[in-house]
């Protein structure tokens, strides 16, 4: 079996060197330049000196091997648990699973650890610190101190209160009654709530260690796996087998909390402890700059081998022809026999030379940055040290060995280390790694991410939470969203149930009613009911209807039934710190919505223990026998308990969505199902969320024959699950309705002014949720994803496959109709150039929405079906999923992504977000059984795909897994158009400039040289000083891109005069750029509507525009998803630009120098002058273009661009002295030649000759574009200019009314389990739970539009649409 130590570092001082070494020559960078170098060594094809090349891979391997060196022994400072930090969910490869038997092991102590912040680890003594941590392990009925490492699988280990958990256990017995334990899985899985496990009952009795250790049970299990919600096994003792699930569990990682001492039986250890197994890789998104970037890499390597072979042909010629001549002067190099011979090695020659062409000097132009973007922030995993190895008693069979694969913790992101997790336990995954050598991309990434996560805009102060960016790899990527798939409740909703209406027996209660009993008109509302009566009742709970009380007082049996209802099936713990204090914790809001209604009119649930129920019925406590508990899950939609109340009767509570409750019904209730249907369509009205309550007597020999039955498949071996659930099944069968719930959830703030905005900016909102249709529709109206300006809003409810075909296909006939029949002169087919669009549909004229249930969605998503729906869902703005499950979230996400050419974000806050989030898919289905025998099974292999190009995670009410699966977290959804329309639109507009400015600077340098090579008979002689090529890309340009793509950003406001404000220029270099259009614009320009309605629909350039322009013209936003500002046409313009510069860089020098004289009379031609001049050029040259591009100034802009320039002349002058001749005269030889060159009028001449003509026609480019064909940017900027000249424009502000009823969805979300948790004796011991206010309602008003301004006109008013509601089923 494998050893329990723990080993966090990869290195030791002896491997270290080799080690590293190999994993750094694993990246094709590194590759690259030690191929160049080992060809500069070859003397016959050199003209370089090695150290042009060593200098740049030295660096690279050196500061990556300290960084490497750092990071593997002082862990960076730990993420706080408030982060939420946990282990990325992953796959390692795992060991085999078999049977082990424990004879009266051993204990250990879980070295209590405080989870406080740890700010520095050591690694390699926190790994020894961590495994030598004292265990009381039970020997031989004694418990003995001994090390975390020597705990083995079968021991049995005593815990005691606030001590982690060191490895997988069974747990066994504790101080608890019924064999019960309190643990917080923070460290697992964010959820800082408590579990309760519980031990089997036939082992909680064994309490003292004189009975453990007679303990001879063995425990046949699954393999090690991640899933750490799933756990299968069974114990065999004293010839008896008794079924294992995750509720018996505590898994390593988890902290004891609230009990006294816990024995536990060690079933998995070390790296094949779930925690351990979720530490695999995750498969790491990529951009789509990042795809492009791949092929224009390959591309730019084939055309430097083109100009590899035209150069050796050419070389080979001139040899031929004209070198022979000379061979008495110019002998060919030894080895060197033809002319053909001399091309080949021309060839390599220039392949050195000509390599900077080849952006792999990415790797090298941050290097000087590296140093402080580097770090980066590292989480370790929280892993103790506990892995299974076999004993001489313990053999009998055994778990098999690991087999390490991908045991390593990979933060999300690409040169930046992000928190994975978080342990007190203080110690890290092994073999944390980066993915490659620092480059410039990703400084600018690591840049792009730290300004969301310090964006003062995006914090949360309620919740003081911050915006995070959890991955540096996908920034740009959020200035291209094309489509946002979205969750309802927790995301566009607040998650905080409030109970707001019921219907009970036909009558509904709910409605504010004023002083004379008749319902209160709209914003109306009296004093709410009075429970001063109940004195446990929740002062913050208010319900606005008193007939509903009076029902209760008056003794009503049908109102006393449905509270009865609300207070016994449900899974909700009490905890009572004083009399009449009582703190109820609900596995989710709606279930503690339900029983705190329940509690304040008079049916309060007080406490349970396994087996019974207590409540104190208007101030009567009555003790309900627990026979069972009918669990919650997604399939089910349900849960039912069964009681025996006092008198002996047995009775079935059952609550749950009307679409799985009404069809359970008897039939003798159809008249009241009717009723209370009418009632649900009125609630769902408003939007809320409710359930169907029921009930059914059963006779005491059913129940007794359904118990055994129930008994009998708990403890099966396979098809559990399946076998439960049609037992579940047929008692929810005939059951009398009783009422229903409504429960509101009201809308998070901001949320409607968000999809309004991000609606304008043409990104198309989706929503996938859980809840009914009804529901979701009103939401979609209360949000303005559906407002009744809309031309039709589709409803899909087929429940076949030719009824979902033809719905869609009705669909796609009334869009065509009506754009066809509305002849308002929309450009069809300029639309559809415009875009790059798949169908037609995309073009058409309107507005439409589309809602689709989730049985039609699942005929939807067919093979045969999916592109139809595609097609049709694309035309619309607004499509609405209902009734979904996660996988579905997960398939439409898929769906879009591959039939779509676009960007994809999906965000939510639950668990049943991460599907579409980041979704693992198994490539083995099935349950895996281990034998008892020492057979071996495989597990099943699970690995990460992606589902949306970016996952963000919100931090709500359910926990922080859609957190910890995403790229990007933030409290609440308003902060999504921030983070696109700002910080994403920069991110690409900065990353776009950065490239295209570095291919333009690089081949503007590398092209000289191919000029040369035809006035140098193809020698592979340089044109530059070889320190200079050295330095070029290092010292000399590196620093003024970084700054351009980290700090570039929109400037305050038109240049023309300079406002004042930090970075605001006037016209300075960056009003060079674009700001010109203002001197040339017509003072009669009328533009349009910008990114709102009729405006400018061309969007290429979106710069210029301060920061609150992005969000107030969203149009700004299109460039990104249109992909325009770096493809491949600009490429090539970037391209176009450095040849052209370079051409000139060469021939201007050329001719000047070839008649041009020294003030002396001397010629002034020699090759180091010229050398000198085309580099004073060149540096200069590529300065003044880095400033035309620069839109906005700080302070380190002016220091990089500057000081970069003021370093080449101090680096050249010093080059050229005469202390460096005397200290390397071999090498620094040319002493003077550039101050005597540069003291040459002539020479500064030229050199301001070739920079205008360089730049001029750049600068007569953008002044003819502005003001010919101005792009929607500059017609922004041209606007504030006329606004500061007009009134300001009044914005209309208007509400949308709508008419109609739908139907309500389901107020019920909580987790599997909880119920057998329950029965099983899982009564919970919590602390305090205050639940949360009730917010106010948001304000629903939004900026809906802003009217096309036209010139001499005043402002106008917008008229609130009053059109009907044009849903249309079909």
């Amino acid at each position: 079996m494998p050893s329990n130590c723990i080993k966090t570092s990869k290195y030791n001082i002896v491997t270290f060197l080799p080690v590293n070494l190999f994993e750094q020559f694993q990246e094709v960078a590194n590759t690259y330049f030690l191929f160049l170098l080992i060809l500069q060594l070859i003397p016959q094809i050199s003209s370089l000196s090695w150290f042009t090349t060593i200098v740049p891979l030295v660096l690279v391997l050196t500061i990556t091997a300290v960084k490497d060196a750092t990071d593997d022994y002082v862990s960076a400072p730990r993420a706080p648990l408030s982060w939420g930090c946990s282990p990325c969910v992953g796959h390692g490869d795992v060991g085999l699973g078999g049977g082990l038997r424990a004879w009266g092991g051993r204990t250990g102590l879980c070295g209590g650890g405080d989870a406080g912040a740890v700010v520095v680890v050591f690694r390699h003594k926190s790994d020894n610190q961590v495994n030598n941590r004292q265990s009381q392990v039970l020997i031989s009925g004694v418990l003995r101190q001994e090390q975390w490492m020597n705990v083995r699988v079968g021991d049995i280990i005593k815990l005691e209160n606030n001590q982690f958990v060191a490895a997988d256990l069974l747990l066994l017995s504790s101080s608890e009654p019924h064999g019960l334990c309190y643990i917080e899985t923070a460290e697992l899985d964010g959820e800082t709530n408590m579990k309760v496990r519980q031990a089997i009952p036939v082992t909680s009795e064994l309490g003292d260690t004189s009975k453990l250790a007679l303990f001879d049970g063995e425990v046949i299990c699954e393999p090690p796996n991640n899933k750490l919600d799933k756990f299968g096994g069974t114990l065999y003792w004293k010839e008896n087998k008794y079924p294992l699930s995750n509720q018996n569990m505590l898994l390593r990682g988890c902290v004891l909390r609230n009990t006294e001492w816990c024995f536990g039986l060690v079933i998995f250890a070390g790296p094949d402890t779930k925690l351990m197994q979720n530490s695999g890789r995750t498969k790491f998104k990529r951009t789509s700059i990042d795809r492009l970037m791949n092929t224009l890499v390959l591309w730019i390597f084939g055309f430097l081998v083109c100009m590899g072979v035209i150069l050796a042909i050419g070389n080979a010629i001139w040899e031929h022809e004209v070198g022979v001549c000379f061979q008495i002067y110019l002998p060919w190099d030894e080895g060197v026999h033809s002319a053909f011979f001399s091309g080949f090695l021309s060839f390599w020659s220039y392949i050195i030379i000509l390599n900077t062409v080849v952006p792999i000097s990415l790797y090298v132009s941050s290097l000087l940055s590296a140093l402080g973007a580097g770090e980066g922030v590292l989480g370790h995993v929280g892993v103790g040290a506990g892995q299974p190895r076999g004993r001489a008693r313990d053999t009998e069979s055994s778990l098999g060995p690991w087999e390490p694969g991908c045991p390593r913790g990979w933060g999300p992101g690409v040169g930046m280390r992000v928190p994975i997790a978080g342990s007190a336990e203080g110690a890290a995954l092994p073999g944390d790694t980066w993915l490659c050598p620092p480059r410039s991309v990703e400084v600018i990434r690591l840049g792009h991410s730290y300004f969301i996560n310090w964006d003062k805009k995006m914090y949360c102060a309620k919740r003081r939470t911050p915006a995070e960016a959890r991955t540096t790899t996908l920034n740009e990527e959020l200035g291209q969203v094309e489509y946002i798939f979205s969750d309802k409740t927790g995301t566009l909703t607040q998650n905080i149930m409030v109970f707001s209406k019921c219907s009970v027996n036909g009558h509904s209660y709910g409605d504010v009613q004023d002083m004379l009993g008749h319902k209160a008109e709209l914003g109306e509302r009296p004093e709410p009911v009075d429970f001063s009566f109940n004195p446990l009742a929740d002062p913050r709970f208010q319900f606005w209807d008193p007939s509903l009380l009076e029902a209760v007082k008056l003794g009503d049996p049908h109102v006393h039934e449905f509270f009865r209802l609300l207070s016994l099936c449900h899974t909700v713990m009490s905890e009572e710190k004083s009399e009449g204090e009582l703190f109820y914790k609900a596995q989710s809001p709606d279930e503690g919505a339900l029983v705190t209604a329940a509690r304040n009119f008079g049916f309060v649930f007080r406490s349970r223990t396994p087996k019974t129920i207590t409540v104190h019925e208007l101030g009567r406590a009555i003790t309900y026998q627990l026979l069972a508990i009918l669990d919650f899950n997604n399939i089910r939609k349900r849960m039912s308990v069964i009681v025996r109340s006092p008198e002996g009767k047995i009775r079935l509570y059952c609550k749950g969505a009307d679409t799985i409750l009404l069809e359970r019904l008897h039939p003798a209730n159809q008249d009241l199902t009717n009723v209370t249907t009418d009632h649900l369509n009125e609630y769902a009205g408003e939007g809320l969320r409710t359930l169907v309550l029921a009930y059914k007597d059963l006779e005491e020999s059913y129940y007794e024959d359904w118990s055994e039955r129930l008994h009998r498949a708990s403890g099966a071996p396979e098809a559990r699950e399946d076998r439960l659930a049609r037992l579940y099944d047929e008692v929810e069968h005939d059951m009398m309705l009783l009422g229903a719930t409504a429960i509101e959830d009201k809308l998070q703030q901001g949320v409607p002014e968000t999809i309004a905005i991000l609606t304008l900016a043409n990104i198309k909102i989706w929503v996938l949720t859980g809840d009914k249709q009804e529901t979701a529709v009103n939401i979609g109206y209360s949000c303005k994803m559906l407002t009744d300006d809309m031309t039709e809003v589709f409803v899909v409810t087929g429940h076949t496959v030719l009824e979902v075909r033809e719905e869609l296909r009705k669909a796609r006939e009334k869009m065509m109709d009506a754009s066809r029949s509305m002849g308002n002169g929309f450009s069809y087919q300029e639309k559809l150039s415009s875009t790059k669009l798949t169908s037609v549909l995309e073009a058409i004229a309107g507005e439409y929405a589309l809602v689709i249930n989730g049985h039609s969605l699942a005929h939807a998503l067919e093979a045969d079906m999916e592109v139809e729906f595609l097609e049709t869902a694309c035309a619309c703005k607004a499509v609405i999923c209902c009734r979904v499950t996660p996988l579905q979230k997960a398939q439409v996400v898929e769906l879009v992504k591959k039939y779509k050419k676009a960007v994809t974000l999906a965000i939510g806050d639950g668990a049943n977000d991460v599907s579409m989030i980041k979704r693992a898919q198994p490539s083995l289905g099935g349950a895996v059984t281990v034998p008892c025998a020492p057979g071996r099974t495989a597990s099943p292999h699970v690995s990460l795909s992606t589902a949306a190009h970016i996952g963000v995670g919100i931090s709500g009410q359910e926990g922080i897994q859609a957190v910890l699966a995403s790229d990007y977290s933030f409290s609440q959804f308003k902060f999504l158009q921030r983070l696109l329309l700002v910080h994403g639109r920069w991110s690409y507009l900065r990353m776009c400039k950065f490239l295209c400015y570095f291919f333009y600077k690089n081949f503007a340098f590398t092209m000289v040289h191919f000029w040369f090579g035809f006035f140098c008979g193809f020698s592979a002689q340089t044109v530059y000083d070889q320190y200079f090529i050295t330095l070029y890309n290092i010292v000399y340009t590196s620093l003024p891109v970084l700054a351009m793509g980290v700090f570039d950003q929109d400037p305050c406001c038109p240049r023309l005069v300079s406002c004042g404000r930090k970075g605001c220029s006037g016209l300075g270099w960056a009003g060079l750029s674009s700001s010109l259009l203002l001197a040339v614009a017509k003072a009669g320009s009328a533009p349009g509507c910008l990114g709102l309605e009729g405006g400018a629909q061309i969007a290429a350039c979106p710069q210029d525009v301060p920061e609150q322009r992005s969000m107030e013209y969203p149009k700004l936003y299109e460039p990104g998803q249109l992909n325009l500002l770096f493809n491949k046409r600009e490429f090539f313009i970037c391209i176009a630009q450095g040849i052209y510069t370079s051409v000139l860089m060469f021939f201007i020098p050329y001719g000047v120098f070839a008649d041009a004289t020294r003030d002396d009379g001397a010629q002034l031609a020699d090759y180091q002058s010229f050398a000198v001049t085309v580099a004073t050029s060149l540096v200069i040259v590529v300065s003044v273009q880095i400033g035309l591009d620069t839109g906005f100034w700080t302070a380190i802009n002016h220091f990089f661009i500057w000081g970069s320039l003021a370093a080449y002349f101090a680096i050249l002058f010093a080059m050229h002295s005469d202390g460096l001749f005397q200290m390397f005269p071999n090498q620094f030889r040319f002493v003077g030649n550039a101050q005597n060159t540069l003291a040459q009028p002539t020479v500064w001449l030229t050199i301001a000759l070739t920079t205008v003509v360089c730049v001029m026609p750049v600068v007569a480019f953008r002044f003819l574009k502005l003001d010919l064909k101005p792009e929607l940017s500059d017609t922004v900027r041209y606007t504030q200019l006329v606004r500061k000249k007009q009134k300001t424009q009044h914005r209309c502000m208007r509400r949308v009314g709508r008419v109609g009823s739908r139907r309500s969805g389901y107020a019920f979300s909580h987790q599997e389990g909880f119920g057998e948790l329950i029965m099983s004796g899982k009564n919970m011991r919590l602390s305090s739970l205050a639940l949360s206010g009730f917010a106010a309602r948001p304000s629903a008003s939004w900026i809906e539009t802003l009217r096309k301004k036209k010139s001499g006109e005043g402002s106008t008013a917008c008229s609130p649409s009053g059109a009907p509601d044009k849903t249309l089923k079909v």
